[in-house]
């Protein structure tokens, strides 16, 4: 027997809460968002700014995306707007994250073009950001503010992995 979704951002951030296990929590949030929101690449990324980078929490497309995989926090405006400001990113084709995106030509090769980056906030700062892709145009429609509050039930998994991470990075 499978559990339902939860259908509100209150309901996955209480699920997420209760979970005592990160990749079983990354599994239903990817559940949750691309049922609410749709795409075909879904990853979740820690932000390390004190490092310099970001880390790949989890993805649905291993072989293309690794999990564990890093890349530099570049200064530029997107940095600017989702990592700084917690400002989600909206991209309708991939010619609106070439700017931003060094794996453009990768993302395009697999048929994606439209993007969603939404900031996790915790504590004042952006301590990940939750990844949809999808193609050209499939997110025009989407209500930003609701899909910030969704990315926002996501802190319990980002929290758990910045703890782990500090754990394993203090031994």
């Amino acid at each position: 027997m499978t559990t339902p979704l939860p259908t509100s951002a209150q309901a996955l951030g209480a699920l997420l809460a209760a979970c005592d296990d990160i990749r079983t929590g990354c599994q239903l949030a990817q559940d949750a968002l691309l049922a609410r929101f749709g795409g075909r690449l879904f990853t979740l990324t820690a932000s390390f700014p004190e490092r310099g980078v970001a880390r790949r929490l989890w993805t649905n497309l291993g072989s293309e995306y690794s999990e564990g995989g890093e890349k530099p926090i570049l200064a530029d405006a997107w940095s600017d707007q989702v990592l700084k400001r917690g400002e989600p990113f909206r991209g309708s084709t991939i010619e609106d994250v070439k700017p931003y995106f060094p794996d453009h030509a990768q993302i395009s090769g697999l048929g994606l073009g439209a993007v969603l980056n939404l900031p996790v906030r915790a504590g004042g700062r952006t301590i990940g950001t939750v990844n949809l892709l999808d193609a050209d145009h499939a997110y025009d429609g989407v209500d930003l503010s609701d899909a910030f509050a969704w990315a926002q039930a996501l802190k319990p998994i980002f929290t758990a992995y910045h703890a782990a991470a500090a754990g394993s990075s203090a031994a």
